[in-house]
């Protein structure tokens, strides 16, 4: 699993109030969650617990113009991301570091669903 950070620099931030960026973790294809919508990963995963929910899951190899995720070796990946743009969301309560943090914390609960998902099938 790889993490990537995006800054938020599509958004005017003296329009709208928004966190510094967007948390990205790429699984690739032994990962129970790879091609799936991030929709039906909270259905399947109810306890999986990210800023705001998962609000994107894309193929890594439609985002590859993007530097952050060209730099990923393996090309198979699958994209699961969270933003830091909802409502009371800003640079104090979500500077890069704190996306960081969350988003370590988002890989380290898809590697929990990945080596639990033997056992699930198995009960």
């Amino acid at each position: 699993m790889k993490v990537v950070l995006k800054e938020n620099t599509w958004l005017d931030r003296k329009l709208v109030n928004v966190g510094w960026g967007n948390g990205y973790v790429v699984v690739f294809q032994d990962h129970p969650c790879y091609k799936m919508n991030y929709n039906d990963i909270h259905d399947k995963y109810p306890s999986l617990d990210v800023h705001g929910g998962l609000t994107f899951s894309e193929s890594l190899e439609s985002l590859l113009e993007i530097d952050e995720f060209a730099a990923i070796e393996q090309k198979s990946g699958w994209v699961l991301g969270f933003d830091t743009c909802h409502m009371c969301d800003d640079l104090d309560s979500w500077p890069q570091d704190s996306v960081f943090r969350e988003t370590e914390r988002l890989k380290e609960q898809l590697l929990e669903i990945q080596l639990n998902h033997g056992q699930d099938s198995n009960s």
